[in-house]
């Protein structure tokens, strides 16, 4: 059965396509579905996952140089399956102060993220004490 997957105004950017790489601990969270979005530097153009697969195509993901670009709910579920006692109101609140304290530099450089970019660093501070190095284009252990 062919499944149509309507396209999103999702962040596909090669910035966040480099974040997304770059948290490795996140690309092996992914179980491909339905919907997912997903990119090859081979490719240079962003795909959707529009069938199920079985599990042995799903380990064909694995082998593969694929690039999982979650969108924001998927990295929200992440958040609320590590802090599995809260709620939905509670990681807004969290999100909200961590957007708060961003020093001067850290509001500009933030300023022109998408949403996705702000909720996959926001889930990389809170999950993995990572914070993302704009001048190295990398994740870093985040300072105190």
């Amino acid at each position: 059965m062919l499944i149509i997957v309507a396209r999103s105004k999702m962040d596909k950017s090669k910035n966040y396509t480099l974040m997304c790489e770059e948290a490795e601990k996140i690309q092996k969270l992914w179980k491909p579905v339905i919907g997912d979005v997903y990119t090859s530097y081979e490719w240079k153009k962003v795909h959707i996952v529009e069938y199920d697969y079985d599990e042995e195509e799903v380990s064909f993901f694995g082998v593969h140089p694929y690039i999982w670009l979650p969108r924001q709910d998927q990295l929200q579920k992440i958040w609320l399956k590590e802090f599995n006692n809260l709620m939905i109101e509670d990681m807004v609140e969290r999100f909200y102060d961590w957007m708060n304290s961003f020093t001067t530099h850290q509001r500009a450089t933030r300023s022109t993220w998408s949403m996705e970019q702000l909720w996959l660093a926001f889930v990389m501070k809170e999950k993995y004490s990572k914070q993302w190095s704009t001048d190295k284009q990398k994740w870093k252990e985040e300072q105190s």
